[in-house]
């Protein structure tokens, strides 16, 4: 009897010595699992940031340079979007070297090099036409090497080398550029400087040929492309503009009335044939003449921008703007002395496809 009485004292401490292992282990492995768990939302959070931007690095990868969404139609897409190889529509990369300053455009031009109507045009300096002027003294000698016609240009009139800078000679370049295009027969043209950024164009909503085509009147041939601003070195706003105040419509963008000495910026604009005519009548040596006199084009002002190619009376601008200036690229007019006053003119046009295009859904 003692020995059963003994065996059932014992019974339960040896069941609880046989039961400890599981009864302690369940405990511990739910508080190992609460602890796995805490410490994976922890390790999550600390790494959202981390995880955020790599997602923005693998968006960015999926840009091309320029801005192009990769994928195997990526040269189609950008032929599309630019028009390139549509009747009666061409473009015109205009700069003064024989590198493109803005890498997209020039993969642009390397990819579409057999287009009859994608050409890269070389500009004339301010040295070049600081050397035509100074021969129109020299007329009757015989120390001119070339002439007018070769050169597109000429001088109806003396007029001081002083008087001839940079933006002069930008001017007479996209006056040149205008006449090869009505030449050859364009009906409508994209005219891009080379240092303009094809950054925004995955967030085009239209191709550039439509754009120009439905913008282009009669009353107002030429559509500004790409915006700068002088009332953002004041204050990094729009100022009579008003872009901020403007409503975002997603069935077509914002044509704005040009405002002289305002809105700046020839680097990208789109002109139908009846603009390039009105533009060069005005500069043409004779109504008879495909020779630009360049004293016309010192006499109105000399900037291309706001005298010569864009005017009020020509120019409405198109908003969200399709181009901006290639941050990296290094004005030949300015030098760095406006650099921050370009990007900060960049920065809005960014904002404003982005916020459009956020709106309008484009993402999906």
């Amino acid at each position: 009897m003692r020995g059963a009485e003994r065996f059932k004292k014992s019974l339960p401490a040896t069941l609880w010595r046989r039961r400890r292992g599981p009864v302690v282990a369940v405990p511990l492995a739910l508080l190992l699992l609460i602890g796995c768990v805490l410490a994976l939302w922890g390790l999550r959070n600390a790494t959202r940031p981390f995880q955020q931007q790599q997602q923005q690095t693998d968006a960015m990868e999926r840009i091309a340079p320029g801005g192009w969404l990769t994928g195997t139609d990526l040269v189609e897409q950008v032929r599309d979007a630019l028009s390139i190889g549509t009747r009666g529509h061409c473009t015109v990369v205009l700069g003064l070297d024989e590198r493109v300053r803005d890498p997209a455009l020039a993969r642009v031009l390397q990819w579409f090099a057999g287009e009859r109507r994608l050409w890269h045009l070389r500009g004339v300096t301010r040295a070049d036409v600081q050397k035509a002027a100074a021969e129109t003294f020299l007329r009757n000698t015989t120390t001119i090497t070339s002439s007018p016609r070769e050169r597109g240009f000429v001088f109806s009139h003396p007029v001081p080398t002083t008087k001839i800078d940079a933006p002069v000679a930008c001017s007479v370049s996209h006056l040149l550029a205008l006449n090869w295009l009505l030449r050859h027969g364009c009906k409508t043209a994209l005219v891009l400087e080379d240092d303009a950024s094809l950054e925004a164009l995955p967030l085009w909503d239209a191709p550039v040929a439509q754009v120009i085509r439905e913008a282009c009147t009669p009353a107002k041939p030429l559509l500004q492309m790409e915006v700068k601003l002088v009332s953002l070195l004041k204050g990094g706003y729009s100022g009579v503009m008003r872009l901020e105040d403007l409503t975002v419509n997603c069935s077509r963008r914002h044509l704005l009335q040009h405002r002289r000495h305002i809105t700046y910026g020839t680097a990208a604009y789109g002109i139908s044939a009846a603009g390039m005519r009105r533009v060069l009548q005005r500069f043409s040596l004779r109504p008879d003449s495909e020779l630009i006199d360049a004293t016309k084009v010192v006499q109105s002002g000399g900037h291309a921008d706001v005298h010569v190619i864009l005017n009020e009376q020509t120019t409405r601008v198109l908003w969200p703007a399709y181009f901006f200036e290639y941050g990296d690229a290094k004005s030949y007019i300015t030098g760095e002395r406006k650099k921050e006053y370009y990007m900060l003119s960049a920065n809005k046009a960014i904002e404003a496809n982005l916020e459009r295009a956020a709106l309008c859904h484009v993402f999906v």
